[in-house]
């Protein structure tokens, strides 16, 4: 199962709320496809006996190539913005959120 679209649900929907806050993670294997941005003043914390483990998915797209034209030239699994990505949008692109 790939949890990409809820840990960014999450995020988001704290940002949009209270514009700030934690999104705790129970321990776990988490399987994710694509970047997770992070806002500021949004933090991601894992509790539990272990740690939660976020895996990437085998052969996600995008992230075995560099990007020569973006800024960032790579995909990540977690990327720190200025504000929210929404609609699949990279930072940077025009109009890829609120910064």
């Amino acid at each position: 199962m790939d949890f990409s679209d809820a840990f960014q649900s999450a995020i988001n929907k704290v940002k949009i709320e209270k514009n700030f806050g934690i999104v705790f993670i129970p321990e776990g294997k988490y399987r994710i496809s694509k970047t997770i941005y992070i806002p500021p003043s949004i933090r991601l914390i894992g509790y539990g006996k272990t740690r939660p483990e976020i895996i990437l998915s085998k052969n996600s797209p995008g992230f075995q190539q560099l990007y020569e034209k973006s800024q960032y030239r790579g995909k990540y699994m977690f990327f720190f913005t200025g504000g929210i990505v929404t609609g699949g949008r990279q930072p940077g692109d025009a109009g890829a959120g609120t910064f």
